[in-house]
């Protein structure tokens, strides 16, 4: 039963994870080619600096839990957990009137992952 955990965690989490990054290349591709170069809009930057940094963050814990014997999938999915849920909370406080559907869409895709590596590491650790 843990190893299915720690695949359906593993499978899910890489799908979140190629999904949302895909998403963040295409729209930062698709912003880099709309704008003319002089056109400098600072202000609709700073607003996604958070996600910029907060989805890249995602991808290199995802990748750590894929590493069991450095306790990867605790140390990966606490800190997936964490940022999933500092990512609703950004998305909730600044996401106008779509506050709590915003928050639960990038927040739940990548809790779900991170609580099952947590899970994992815990049902491992007690049949050492």
């Amino acid at each position: 039963m843990s190893k299915k955990l720690l695949w359906f965690g593993r499978i899910l989490g890489g799908l979140v994870v190629l999904i949302f990054t895909g998403g963040l290349i295409l729209v930062s591709l698709a912003s880099i080619f709309e704008e003319s170069p002089t056109d400098t809009n600072s202000g609709d930057f700073l607003e996604v600096l958070p996600m910029v940094i907060m989805i890249p963050m995602q991808l290199i814990f995802y990748i750590i839990t894929w590493f069991p014997k450095k306790k990867g999938e605790l140390i990966g999915g606490i800190a997936m957990t964490t940022i999933s849920l500092c990512m609703g909370g950004y998305l909730m406080y600044d996401a106008g009137s779509n506050k709590i559907i915003m928050g639960l869409v990038f927040c739940i895709p990548f809790l779900i992952p991170g609580i099952l590596f947590i899970i994992y590491s815990q049902m491992k650790k007690k049949k050492e």
